[in-house]
């Protein structure tokens, strides 16, 4: 299950349907998509540049992240910060993102991946289910510029054991997706595999 809503952007963290068009006359002005991550690149002539950006575009305005959680209920990171009532908690997360955005630029990494594009599971149906950076089958996807973790802790009870500790683990978690966000990678066309 994945909650909808609005971010502070106006979205749901989720790009919108993807129209052909726009992609190529994107692609034609500045031979660099919006949908691409920092150090994403498209390789290929100008027609095969503008069906990767169309394919890209369309993987990445998805929302299915969730299905290989399906007794886990999901939540933009953001919403997830904006819920804690632990303040404290709070300022954890955000005082370790400004230092690793810091790190990062000095590393070369000058964009972090956008925190409405992090998708955190924050309950589960299984009394079992235990999340944290260790979870099962989580991480950065890459085609769909998006991420997928779990809060730290009992995903079956809503109080937070340690909201300290708990914003400790998403950031440590964001930070490592965020080092694959900002990879290299180059996307290209094959034919007939």
């Amino acid at each position: 299950m994945v909650l909808t809503g609005q971010s502070s952007r106006g979205s749901a963290g989720v790009a919108p349907t993807v129209d052909r068009t726009s992609a190529v006359l994107t692609l034609g002005r500045s031979l660099t998509p919006s949908c691409l991550g920092p150090n994403e690149h498209l390789a290929g002539d100008l027609a095969e540049q503008s069906e990767l950006a169309y394919l890209l575009a369309a993987r990445r305005a998805t929302t299915a992240l969730d299905q290989a959680h399906p007794h886990v209920t999901f939540s933009l990171l953001h919403w997830v910060l904006d819920t804690w009532v632990d303040d404290a908690a709070r300022e954890v997360f955000r005082q370790g993102a400004y230092l690793l955005a810091d790190r990062y630029r000095e590393l070369g990494l000058s964009q972090l991946l956008p925190i409405d594009r992090v998708w955190v599971g924050v309950r589960s149906i299984r009394s079992d289910a235990f999340g944290g950076f260790h979870h099962p089958n989580q991480g950065y996807r890459h085609l769909q510029l998006a991420s997928v973790i779990t809060r730290y802790g009992r995903l079956s009870d809503p109080r937070l054991a340690s909201p300290e500790l708990v914003a400790l683990d998403l950031l440590r978690s964001y930070a490592h997706d965020c080092l694959h966000f900002g990879s290299f990678r180059e996307y290209r066309l094959t034919r007939g595999r």
